[in-house]
């Protein structure tokens, strides 16, 4: 299944990108992080043949994210984040999502080691709900605290909502919202 690869790929991709950091401040630039955590269906309905609105039960499932980003040291920044989230449902089966995200990022800059910041991004969803490849459009909210170690990297929990229209087939739309508390990893690029 292309989530299981996506997810495979992400987690080996992770382990090597360490060895491309070289020193940079934490001032701002450019970075890539990785996080992992669970995620939790809040929202989800799906239409029966006719017409009315079914909830879905979401089991706990996963959440995943690689994100390359760039912070200004005035605290705002860029970030393209590829995800993707997983879960099995008592009505359709297994559902995941994968997404490519555009975030708008502001970290609250201050002295010392901790690191709050909030983001929202839109992007493009796909899903293969019922069998069927489908893209829809989504967006999500986060908000996070990481803890500065070394010069460029950093751990941090992140909590985000992510939501999704239409996804499925044009005779089942299915409406999708989760949310997430992730571990995340972040490593300062060089130039």
């Amino acid at each position: 299944m292309n989530k299981r690869l996506f997810i495979a790929s992400a987690a080996a991709s992770g382990l090597f990108v360490p060895g491309i950091a070289a020193a940079q401040s934490d001032d701002g630039g450019a970075y890539f992080q990785v996080h992992l955590g669970p995620a939790f269906g809040i929202e989800g309905k799906y239409p029966s043949l006719y017409g009315a609105r079914f909830d879905l039960d979401f089991d706990a499932g996963g959440a995943l994210g690689l994100i390359g980003g760039y912070r200004a040291a005035s605290g705002f920044g860029a970030e393209i984040e590829l995800g993707s989230r997983a879960h099995d449902t008592n009505q359709i089966g297994d559902f995941g999502v994968s997404f490519l995200m555009a975030n708008a990022v502001y970290e609250f800059v201050q002295d010392g080691r901790w690191r709050p910041y909030v983001a929202g991004g839109i992007g493009i969803v796909g899903s293969d709900a019922f069998n069927y490849e489908d893209t829809s459009l989504g967006g999500q909210l986060k908000g996070g605290l990481r803890y500065r170690f070394g010069q460029t990297q950093s751990v941090g929990l992140e909590a985000s909502y992510f939501g999704a229209h239409g996804l499925g087939n044009d005779t089942y739309p299915i409406d999708y919202g989760s949310i997430s508390v992730s571990v995340a990893y972040r490593i300062g690029l060089g130039s």
